[in-house]
């Protein structure tokens, strides 16, 4: 071999006694200084190593006082192994492995030093590096840095994502002004997010804004599910009204076009409409049995709205069995208001179905007296309280339980929201041939004299 000389075969006998710093010189006095480099490393005298090249450079001639990154890559792997994180950390700087620095300050969750590493480094050099310090801070939920991070890479579309995994949503909503097809990253998982804090109606708008009317509804339902439970049934009204409104606004098509979704939200708007009218009767049906007289003030004209209110739910619920209503209430309210407004006949038939009904201990005694009472009366209704049908005049019973209709012609009866009584209205509908201007005009119109002489 080229350096198989005396100085060289005493450097290795040297080695092997252990005495690694005479081997050093040895080799080095056969310009092996490589050798000499490698014997201390391996040693772990990385310092003595890091000197020596200082002071003689390595084989290929370069000193000039640089430390060799290898030395320090692997006196860094040693610290690191050893449990020293903060040293190894610190030499890997050194060596520019700035990747394997911020892992270290990443597993010890030392975000201020991942700081101080990101922004010492070069966007175009170093994007992976400033990605990853983004991920260290991002898993720690320090929107701050990692914000400065996304900032630095000009990554706007992680940033956004950012914004929303940590709930930013002034933040994110102000960023997608300013670029407003981020927008549609915002609305769904803000919904979601306004759904788990309890701010629902919020939520539903959202979800709307998310263009997903079903989760909408979603929640929607669940809110009334909860105001029925709660015996807010004035809010159950309300809500199953927005139910009918989101389900109206789903359907695309009513003619022969419309689809199995379509025909689906049409059923589903009529029902919601029928149970908002239904809830918003039977609340005034409970208060005036569950509130106080403090808390109601009753008189003739409340006395009958319940009355008429009571009459409306037992013509529409007909073989619905809607939560939370109580048709024993709904009985008990149609036999006393009847009785009260010499309505015999109509609180006869509340009575009876009362009897079919379990109603509570302590009604009992009550409601077996003043059904007596009732029977003592003619079995007739005082003249007043019958619904006269705007379309072919007839004149209707108090009580029709097959629907709210007229029992002549079918047409069924627009109530009043506030005092459920019959409304002098009739709906029709006009010709498809008729555009809407000419409508109007028809409705604008007095009726031909023909139709007056007729009569």
């Amino acid at each position: 071999m080229k350096n198989l000389n005396d100085l060289w075969l005493q450097g290795e006998i040297l080695a092997l006694q252990g005495k690694h710093k005479e081997a050093a010189t040895h080799y080095i006095k056969n310009n092996m200084v490589d050798k000499a480099v490698t014997l201390l490393t391996s040693m772990k005298k990385f310092n003595e190593a890091n000197e020596l090249i200082k002071k003689h450079g390595s084989k290929k001639g370069e000193g000039g006082g640089q430390l060799d990154p290898t030395i320090l890559i692997k006196q860094a792997e040693f610290e690191r192994d050893s449990g020293n994180w903060k040293e190894a950390a610190s030499l890997y700087q050194q060596a520019n492995k700035f990747k394997e620095a911020i892992d270290l300050f990443g597993k010890k969750q030392n975000l201020d030093s991942i700081m101080e590493v990101c922004k010492n480094l070069d966007k175009q050099k170093h994007n992976a590096e400033i990605k990853l310090c983004a991920k260290y801070f991002r898993q720690a939920g320090n929107h701050t840095f990692a914000k400065q991070a996304y900032l630095r890479l000009g990554d706007l579309k992680a940033l956004m994502g950012l914004h929303v995994e940590l709930h930013k949503w002034d933040e994110a909503k102000m960023l997608s002004k300013q670029n407003p097809e981020m927008e549609p990253m915002i609305w769904l998982p803000y919904a979601d997010w306004l759904s788990a804090n309890d701010q629902f109606d919020d939520a539903q708008e959202a979800y709307k804004k998310a263009g997903r009317p079903d989760l909408s509804l979603r929640i929607i339902e669940f809110l009334t599910y909860n105001a029925v439970i709660e015996k807010r049934f004035y809010d159950a009204a309300q809500y199953y009204w927005l139910l009918s409104a989101e389900s109206l606004r789903l359907v695309q098509s009513t003619d022969s076009k419309a689809s199995k979704e379509d025909r689906k939200f049409t059923q589903s708007f009529t029902e919601y409409m029928k149970l908002s009218e239904i809830y918003q009767a039977y609340n005034l049906i409970y208060k005036f049995i569950e509130e106080s007289y403090q808390a109601v003030i009753q008189g003739p004209l409340f006395n009958e709205a319940i009355f008429n209110a009571s009459r409306f739910l037992v013509n529409n619920l007909g073989t619905r069995t809607p939560l939370g209503i109580s048709k024993v209430y709904i009985y008990y309210a149609l036999s006393i208001l009847g009785f009260r407004f010499e309505a015999y006949k109509t609180a006869r038939v509340g009575y009876e179905k009362m009897n079919l009904l379990k109603i509570p201990a302590s009604w009992q005694e009550e409601v077996d007296l003043a059904n007596l009472k009732c029977r003592s009366k003619p079995f007739s209704d005082k003249d007043g309280f019958q619904v006269i049908c705007n379309r072919c005049m007839t004149s209707n019973q108090l009580i029709n339980t097959a629907s709210d209709s007229c029992t002549g012609c079918g047409q069924q009866f627009i109530r009043s929201m506030i005092d459920f009584d019959a409304l002098p209205l009739v709906e029709f509908t006009p010709p498809a041939n008729f555009d809407f201007k000419k409508v109007i005009d028809c409705l604008r119109m007095d009726p031909p004299d023909s139709m007056f002489k007729s009569k």
